[in-house]
């Protein structure tokens, strides 16, 4: 088994802490990454992310997300914090579009909290022209998270 910075993971079902956001991650001719906001539980952090392409992007977009050529890549995700940095795998992943345009909506869940606040997020998607993009977020107040977190059940 591969030993991976970010393991596979679910978010916990409960309204995790607002640490950060929104925020751009990144723009380019036809793409934009939003950072909806970084939610903290006490084990990690739930990672909300919406990709809006338009033009010839769009139409690559559709066309690796849909099966229309032979690989199929998706938005990639980079976590570093704590001396580690790696892959962040979607949990969720929604995508819809058209001639022209294409939407993506993504979750991400890193087990794991930043011991400095810090968190680096680097995005891309080569295969439709999104170059690498990396964003440092000094997240919010990380204490107290038992407390702060509503569960739902």
């Amino acid at each position: 088994m591969e030993d991976r910075a970010w393991p596979y993971g679910r978010p916990p079902d409960a309204l995790g802490a607002v640490v950060h956001g929104p925020a751009l991650l990144a723009r380019q001719v036809g793409i934009t990454v939003g950072l909806r906001c970084v939610f903290a539980h006490p084990d990690g952090l739930h990672i909300p992310l919406v990709l809006a392409a338009r033009g010839e992007p769009a139409d690559r977009a559709g066309s690796v997300r849909f099966g229309r050529v032979e690989s199929s890549p998706i938005l990639q995700l980079t976590a570093t914090m704590n001396g580690r940095s790696g892959p962040v795998d979607s949990t969720q992943t929604e995508g819809r579009g058209g001639t022209g345009t294409f939407d993506q909506r993504s979750t991400y869940w890193i087990n794991a909290l930043p011991e400095d606040g810090r968190l680096r997020l680097s995005v891309a998607w080569p295969e439709i022209g999104l170059a690498e993009t990396i964003t440092d977020l000094l997240l919010g107040d990380l204490d107290d998270l038992e407390d702060r977190v509503i569960p739902l059940a």
